[in-house]
C-alpha cells in the first residue's frame, strides 16, 4: 500500500516524508497484518475514524484525527483505493511530534462502520 500523497506539513511534523512510502512497511511487524487488514475493510465499503493525542515539545499534548473513505475501485489495475485525511490540531503546530510511532502507531480511539449498500467491484 502506497502513500500516494502525504503534505508537506506531515514531512515537517514526524520528520520523515510519507509520499510515495509503503504504509503497511511503516508499522511495527507485528502490527502489519491487522493494518492490511483494516484497510482492506475500508476498501471493501466501510469508514474509519480515528484520533490520537501526541506529543511535541510544546506543554500542550496534540490531537490528530484520522478519517478514512473508499474510493472507487480501479478496475483496470484492481487498485482499490482509500482516501485518509488526517486533521491536525495542536497549540503550538510549527513543532515536530516527539516519537513517529505516536502518529503511525495504535490510536487512541478507532471506529470502522461498514456503509450499507456500498460493495467494492
Amino acid at each position: 500500500m502506497t502513500v500516494r500523497l502525504a503534505g508537506t506539513s506531515f514531512a515537517a511534523l514526524l520528520g520523515m516524508e510519507l509520499t510515495g512510502q509503503d504504509w503497511i512497511a511503516l508499522a511495527p511487524e507485528y502490527r502489519r497484518a491487522g493494518r492490511l487488514r483494516i484497510f482492506a475493510d475500508i476498501a471493501a465499503g466501510a469508514l474509519c475514524v480515528a484520533t490520537r493525542h501526541v506529543e511535541t515539545g510544546a506543554t500542550e499534548v496534540s490531537l490528530t484525527e484520522e478519517l478514512l473513505l473508499p474510493l472507487a475501485a480501479d478496475p483496470v489495475y484492481g487498485a482499490y483505493p482509500v482516501l485518509c485525511h488526517v486533521d491536525w490540531k495542536s497549540a503550538r503546530p510549527d513543532m515536530k511530534i516527539k516519537s513517529p510511532t505516536q502518529a503511525i502507531g495504535t490510536p487512541d480511539s478507532f471506529n470502522i462502520t461498514p456503509l450499507p449498500g456500498l460493495v467494492a467491484a
